[in-house]
C-alpha cells in the first residue's frame, strides 16, 4: 500500500459461472479467460510470506505506540488496517505484542493471518475506523475484457510500509 510494487504469490479464487484459481505471477499480474455473459465474484488471499516477519520492524510498534498514546495518528486507512494483526477492529497493545513475537521469530503469523488484500478502488466510509472493506471484485453479465482490477496488499504489522520482496 505504500507504493506501487507487486506482490507475488497470491492467491485468486474465481467464483460464479466459472471456478478457477490462480497465483499472481512475479509481477503481481494474473488473468482469467471466462465465458462471456458470466456472473463472477474474484476473492484474492496471501498467506505466506518467508521470513514472516519481513517489513514488521520495532519502528511499527513505535508507531503504533504513537497512536494509542495519541501522539501521532496513523495517517491513512491502511496503516490501522496493517496495525491491527489480531483482527480485533482496533490497535491496542495486544497488537504490539504479537508483533514483538513475529519480529523474534516465536512465531511466523499472527491470528488475523500475514496479508489483507483490499480493491484499489474501494472508498473507505470512515478512514480513521477502516475495519470494514471490500476484498472481493463482483462481475455481473461479465462481456468485455476487464483490465485494471487491482488490489492493495497490506502486510501485516507493517504499518510503515517497508515491505520489499524477500
Amino acid at each position: 500500500y505504500n507504493g506501487d510494487m507487486a506482490v507475488p504469490g497470491a492467491g485468486l479464487n474465481l467464483g460464479g459461472d466459472a471456478t478457477q484459481v490462480t497465483v499472481s505471477g512475479s509481477d503481481g499480474k494474473f488473468e482469467f479467460s471466462v465465458n462471456s455473459g458470466g456472473n463472477y465474484n474474484l476473492a484474492l488471499s496471501k498467506t505466506a510470506e518467508s521470513p514472516a516477519n519481513q517489513g514488521v520492524t520495532t519502528l511499527d510498534i513505535s508507531l503504533i505506540r504513537r497512536q494509542i498514546l495519541g501522539i501521532e495518528p496513523l495517517a491513512s486507512p491502511f496503516k490501522p488496517i496493517a496495525a491491527d494483526v489480531n483482527d480485533s477492529g482496533s490497535v491496542t497493545t495486544l497488537d504490539i505484542t504479537l508483533m514483538r513475537r513475529v519480529i523474534l521469530g516465536m512465531t511466523n503469523t499472527f491470528p488475523a493471518g500475514l496479508w489483507k488484500l483490499v480493491r484499489s478502488d474501494f472508498v473507505f466510509a470512515n478512514p480513521q475506523a477502516p475495519w470494514t472493506f471490500e476484498g472481493t471484485r463482483t462481475y455481473s453479465n461479465l462481456t468485455n475484457d476487464v483490465a485494471g482490477q487491482d488490489f492493495i496488499a497490506i502486510k501485516l504489522g507493517d504499518v510503515n510500509g517497508s515491505w520489499t520482496l524477500p
